[in-house]
């Protein structure tokens, strides 16, 4: 049983090092949207991967040294310990706050789980069981400290700010980088317009749980925020027709218009 440990642990190693590789590809072994929502929050997606690597690997180095130095059983005691910590804020981040799950950090976390218990009852070792204890703590300390989903700041998750005029509205502009509907969309406004606009444009994928708390599956999306009255329009054929009648004035159309047409899907390419 001792081996087992050893041989999950460079498991872990090589599904996190090709889930690395695929990255660098462009490409991945999920392809779930919890999977894309995840990657979403990640300052980095690659730093945590090469985080999950190195542990894995640390994990292994120290299974293989085990018989040969007397101070490995603590440092494995630590390192579990440290794991199912993280692990508890990852799993309750998607718990309470996305409320979906990425099936791999899923995968990684029974990875984690499964070692600890081995562990435990082969090596007779206490720690691990804590360690559990600190996951469920963890867990339920994210539920705590879970922020709000509308809290999020749109104006600093912007990655462009075009100002025209003195507008007395806000507009956000959701899109995607390869969405010919959202580049339609986003030259009429800039070049076509002739209107006021405070324009912040923003990335939908480090939007999405904005978005998909909207119920929100498309792009573009341009959201109008005249501080209590807020306007929604999807689609460039929507956006397009309604800033046409905004030309000069200061009319608003109905919330979620039902002229359609003109998105790409968050989830799939763009058609």
């Amino acid at each position: 049983m001792k081996r087992v440990c050893l041989f999950l642990s460079i498991a872990g190693a090589l599904l996190t090092l090709i889930e690395i590789l695929l990255q660098i590809k462009g490409t991945s072994l999920c392809h779930t949207s919890g999977c894309k929502l995840a990657a979403s929050f990640a300052r980095s997606e690659m730093a945590v991967l090469g985080a999950g690597l190195a542990f894995f690997v640390l994990l292994s180095l120290l299974f293989f040294l085990e018989k040969r130095l007397f101070f490995i059983q603590l440092l494995l005691n630590i390192t579990l310990i440290t794991g199912l910590a993280i692990e508890g804020y990852l799993v309750g981040f998607q718990h309470f706050v996305m409320h979906e799950f990425c099936a791999f950090c899923l995968i990684v976390c029974g990875l984690i789980f499964l070692i600890a218990f081995i562990y435990a009852f082969t090596y007779r070792q206490a720690y691990p069981i804590l360690g559990i204890g600190v996951f469920l703590g963890v867990f339920i300390a994210t539920y705590l400290v879970s922020p709000p989903v509308f809290s999020q700041n749109l104006q600093q998750l912007a990655t462009k700010h075009y100002v025209r005029g003195t507008p007395k509205a806000r507009w956000f502009l959701f899109k995607e980088e390869n969405c010919s509907h959202c580049k339609k969309v986003l030259q009429y406004i800039l070049h076509k317009y002739q209107g006021n606009f405070d324009l912040y444009v923003c990335e939908a994928q480090r939007c999405a749980l904005f978005l998909k708390k909207l119920g929100i599956n498309e792009v573009p999306v341009l959201l109008i925020d005249k501080g209590t009255k807020k306007e929604i329009l999807i689609g460039d054929n929507c956006i397009i027709a309604n800033l046409k009648e905004k030309e000069g004035r200061e009319l608003f159309a109905p919330i979620f218009p039902q002229e359609e047409g003109g998105v790409c899907g968050l989830e799939e390419p763009c058609q």
